[in-house]
């Protein structure tokens, strides 16, 4: 049912699922009105929305974990 170039992503949190290009960023915006979480597709937890222009160090710090999960995303779909 997929193309080459497409996967099936799917919100941690909900039932949503929506299929995306493989080259789509590993950070999950869920339109599911009753959900709507942000989450890492790698780690499978929820990440910081960012309410404004101006993030507070914490939500930063947390959003760049989640970074370091994309970069090892290579590495975590092997040992899977």
């Amino acid at each position: 049912f997929l193309d080459e170039d497409e996967r099936l992503d799917d919100c941690p949190f909900c039932t949503n699922a929506v299929i995306r290009n493989v080259n789509a960023s590993y950070i999950f915006y869920c339109d599911h009105p009753e959900c709507g979480k942000v989450s890492c597709l790698i780690c499978r937890k929820a990440c910081p929305k960012f309410e404004d222009d101006y993030a507070t160090d914490e939500l930063i710090a947390e959003m760049e974990k989640h970074f370091i999960c994309a970069a090892l995303a290579d590495d975590k779909r092997e040992l899977d």
